[in-house]
């Protein structure tokens, strides 16, 4: 999707560090329905379908994060809401110094507190004040199946229109402290953005982006932070 190359990220519960991330080879692409896994393990599903349903239930806990000082924009990425009063959870890189940050969600905006930052996992709670809002449910690691179909989802904003972002994947490996994932990566501002199931359910967060991949942060670590609160 988008022209974008294929990497391997390492999901992995590494309590000071940020995950694991190397390159991996492209898988080999049968037909628009069809990935061969390895070279030996077909797996077939209706990928228009599947991820047309995950992104559906995903999407109303989209938010864009913009951090904005001196009125001139010096981060944006996507984050999710993870409470129904207005906790959100996004990467820690968007934290930046002496920048307001705003939370762009449909057609409302709002000034977004910082509640809490992990700088060891890359994770900030952000708080706006609202309520009632949708809630996305979290998966771990250990509830995943090899070969599980995942998608990268997240919102670009650019002079003010909002575009969801999607990319598929699958989980490539399993083990017993964590799990990678094969995902294609395009050009979009990534940071914050979410690895979901296809049952709309958040199994990573993007924590960071380079020209080496991404660095995922397990939610696990989104867990904690909520515990914490």
């Amino acid at each position: 999707m988008f022209g974008a190359a294929l990497f391997e990220f390492a999901v992995l519960p590494i309590v000071g560090s940020t995950a694991l991330v190397t390159r991996f080879p492209l898988l080999g692409r049968l037909t628009s329905r069809t990935t061969v896994v390895n070279q030996t393990r077909r797996v077939t599903i209706t990928e228009e379908t599947a991820l047309t349903e995950g992104l559906n239930r995903l999407r109303p806990v989209l938010v864009t994060i913009e951090a904005r000082r001196g009125g001139e924009i010096v981060g944006q990425g996507s984050g999710f809401i993870a409470t129904a009063d207005g906790l959100l959870i996004t990467s820690a890189a968007l934290i930046s110094p002496g920048a307001e940050l705003t939370a762009f969600y449909r057609e409302q905006s709002w000034v977004a507190q910082v509640v809490s930052v992990d700088s060891a996992r890359g994770l900030a709670l952000l708080r706006v004040p609202a309520v009632n809002l949708p809630v996305v449910e979290l998966r771990r690691f250990d509830e995943l199946e090899l070969g599980e179909r995942v998608f990268l989802a997240g919102i670009e904003r650019r002079a003010g229109v909002a575009t969801v972002f999607v990319s598929d994947g699958i989980v490539s490996r399993l083990r017993d402290d964590g799990f990678m994932v094969s995902i294609r990566v395009g050009r979009e501002p990534v940071v914050g953005s979410v690895v979901a199931t296809l049952g709309g359910a958040v199994a990573a967060v993007v924590e960071s982006a380079s020209d080496d991949g991404l660095a995922l942060v397990d939610t696990r670590a989104v867990a904690d932070m909520l515990a914490k609160r």
